[in-house]
């Protein structure tokens, strides 16, 4: 067992190195997600995945998340859950193993006869090293004084305001922004773990409390269309140095012009010692209709199978055929 609240089976397979996490979630094992909405959907926030595959990372021994990029959204079905498989492959001459995330739909509570044929989906992909291939990266402790000097203060409920404006619904457990300042052309942050997001023992950082880290970035970001929303796609030098946080201070620096061009996150806690440190994020806008595929995806997969009565019904029971013949599929 892992004991991660959420990925608690945690074994290294007999055929090569080849490590597997998995576990499963739902509307009801992890209440708290439900209230990560994007565009009318329940999203499991890029935040999770991170931190999953974090954990993954931690459990053979590569605690530099090169990189990781978010390919598919993970949508979590109204009833019934997802079964999650985070898999670590055999490390390289260097020990960097590639990493993927996938789901399946799971419906525990149903007797599906085809739950095990349905097809994973793969939702992330990245890399991991013993560490960073960027050369090391130098946390900001974020230990002086707290805002500093010339931080203009921004109220978190405009903040929230605009996010329930542009298709994020946040409920509480997901609105863990406390404090907020522009700092030049950074953005600072006091961020704290909602009552509502539970306990955060098992966990590197509570994914609710990293979300609420990213949260503050809706500051720098352009507008979109109104069938568009801004999401966290590519992270890059990923690396934890504390973990149970549940009050932290936040910075947020461009890398160029825009936010797509890359942020800088840098992550402390309450008294300014290290406990993340993203080199660079990127973020892009994604069309509302993907999220709602996806959903549909993890729902029902590709296809579906369904009986359905014949039309005539009655003259086939009687040994007669259909009006028009028979059809005949394949060679036999």
């Amino acid at each position: 067992a892992s004991g991660h609240p959420l990925l608690g089976a945690s074994v290294g397979l007999a055929s090569g190195d080849v490590h597997l996490l998995s576990g499963r979630v739902s509307r009801q094992s992890a209440a708290w997600l439900d209230d990560h909405v994007v565009a009318g959907h329940a999203l499991v926030p890029g935040a999770a995945q991170v931190e999953w595959v974090l954990r993954a990372a931690d459990e053979v021994g590569c605690p530099a998340l090169e990189e990781l990029t978010l390919q598919t959204p993970v949508v979590l079905p109204d009833t019934g859950g997802l079964q999650i498989q985070v898999v670590v492959d055999a490390a390289d001459t260097h020990g960097r193993r590639d990493v993927r995330l996938f789901s399946r739909p799971d419906d525990a509570d149903t007797d599906d006869a085809f739950a095990s044929e349905r097809p994973w989906t793969c939702h992330a992909t990245g890399v991991l090293g013993p560490e960073s291939a960027y050369g090391p990266t130098e946390p900001e402790p974020l230990d002086g004084a707290w805002p500093p000097p010339g931080a203009e203060s921004v109220d978190p409920a405009d903040l929230y305001a605009q996010a329930d404006r542009t298709g994020y619904g946040y409920g509480p457990a997901f609105r863990g922004v406390r404090a907020l300042w522009r700092h030049g052309s950074d953005v600072l942050a006091e961020v704290a773990l909602p009552e509502e997001a539970g306990d955060p023992d098992g966990f590197g950082i509570h994914p609710a409390l990293l979300d609420a880290v990213l949260q503050p970035a809706a500051l720098l970001l352009p507008p979109t269309d109104a069938a568009q929303v801004w999401l966290p796609f590519a992270w890059n030098d990923v690396a934890l140095h504390a973990v149970r946080a549940t009050t932290v201070r936040v910075r947020l620096t461009l890398l160029g012009e825009r936010v797509d061009q890359g942020l800088r996150i840098d992550v402390a806690d309450a008294v300014g010692a290290p406990v993340l440190t993203v080199r660079d994020l990127r973020s892009r806008p994604t069309d509302t209709d993907r999220l709602a595929a996806a959903g549909t995806r993890e729902r029902h997969g590709l296809f579906d199978l369904k009986w359905l009565a014949p039309e005539h019904a009655g003259d086939l029971r009687a040994g007669g055929s259909p009006e028009g013949g028979w059809v005949t599929l394949g060679e036999d």
